[in-house]
């Protein structure tokens, strides 16, 4: 019986071009580039792209449609004031996703937090029909985010004791929220004008945020508390104790704890934020452009906001900016609607940008790197990316 040599194999290995010995793999970058840089470029990249393909999926013309964008939102006083309405709850909305976020919790119930927040709001309104608006008013935004508080503290608190994925609690809290919602609509403040539609009755004109009037513009107060709760937010992530504890504790809770920190009461008070934000948006709607409790007081907000948390990478001036960004593309969509275009291609565009998003942070991230073969020659130069 005669072994063969392996020598052949070898001299078969040897005899591959170089090229196929080399390997790619992915590693992380041991100094990640600018991480907001990337994604807030890749994300407008990705509006750019979706916005020059847009005219081959409507039956309009390129300049029809673009005209129509662009009259329904930064074009004319009506639309930029459009712009601004949409973009009060979406901003604040982002906020409750985002600051849960820096200690990579996820809300994803703040649809229900709306549903909340306005429906508090809008039994204070009843309550104290009888009172003056510098009373109505504060008391209702007070109740708001006191109810959104409280609809996320059972699956916070079952995400800090029992290890709970807050995912799944606060996604099905939506749906508890909506028949909440549906009962009062329907049953004690049923508004007998509504002819079977699900409308409370509207609430007293002294609980009405009233309107802003800068030079042309005119728009409800609300916008005040959006522009300027992300300011705040963020001086208190970067000067405060609490916002030190937050970053620490979102790196690394074992790192919280060896630091002293209590790693629980700040999970738990973060979440408690977050469903104050998010109450707030709902009572910040109802008072500002519903006026009465329906279900289309969240109008997919909360998942809105959620996206834009992600893309902003829980950076606060972030989801300003991408707040207003996306409050001008789903004004859009109502515009184009007008010359035969769908308001889908709005959630089409609103998923690409998502997608770019995600490509910017990685490449910011990680990078390519060529590998030799275990057996490859060192004598070999390799090629760098």
């Amino acid at each position: 019986m005669t072994i063969e040599s392996p020598r052949p194999m070898l001299s078969n290995y040897a005899g591959l071009s170089r090229a196929s010995r080399l390997r790619w793999r992915i590693e992380r970058r041991a100094h990640p580039l600018n991480l907001g840089l990337f994604r807030f470029g890749a994300v407008f990249v990705g509006i750019l792209l979706s916005l020059a393909a847009a005219p081959l999926f409507t039956s309009a013309s390129a300049g029809t449609l673009y005209s129509s964008m662009w009259s329904g939102t930064l074009g004319t006083t009506t639309g930029f004031e459009n712009v601004l309405t949409i973009a009060i709850p979406l901003i604040l909305s982002g906020l409750a996703a985002s600051i849960p976020y820096r200690l990579q919790l996820w809300n994803v119930g703040i649809d229900g937090q709306i549903y909340m927040g306005a429906w508090a709001a809008t039994g204070i309104s009843y309550h104290l029909a009888s009172q003056r608006s510098f009373v109505i008013i504060p008391l209702m935004l007070l109740a708001a985010m006191v109810a959104g508080s409280v609809w996320i503290l059972l699956p916070t608190l079952a995400r800090v004791y029992l290890g709970v994925s807050e995912v799944i609690t606060t996604f099905l809290m939506n749906f508890v929220a909506l028949g909440w919602l549906m009962y009062w609509a329907t049953g004690p403040w049923y508004a007998p004008s509504a002819a079977g539609g699900v409308f409370a009755i509207a609430i007293p004109t002294q609980a009405d945020l009233g309107l802003l009037h800068l030079n042309n513009i005119v728009v409800d107060w609300g916008i005040l508390i959006a522009l300027g709760l992300p300011l705040a937010f963020w001086a208190a992530n970067r000067y405060s104790r609490w916002g030190y504890e937050v970053t620490m504790i979102g790196a690394s809770e074992k790192a919280g704890r060896y630091a002293g920190m209590n790693v629980k009461r700040t999970l738990i008070g973060t979440m408690l934020i977050g469903g104050a934000l998010g109450g707030l948006a709902g009572a910040l709607n109802l008072m500002g452009t519903n006026y009465q409790l329906t279900p289309g007081v969240t109008n997919n907000t909360g998942f809105n906001g959620l996206i834009i948390a992600v893309l902003a990478g829980a950076n606060e001036i972030g989801v300003l900016m991408l707040g207003i960004v996306y409050s001008i593309l789903l004004s859009a969509g109502d515009a184009i609607q007008v010359v035969g275009g769908s308001a889908d291609m709005v959630f089409a565009v609103i998923g690409i940008t998502l997608i770019f998003g995600t490509f910017g942070e990685a490449y910011a991230r990680l990078h390519l790197v060529r590998t030799r073969t275990p057996g490859m020659s060192s004598t070999e130069p390799e090629v760098g990316p």
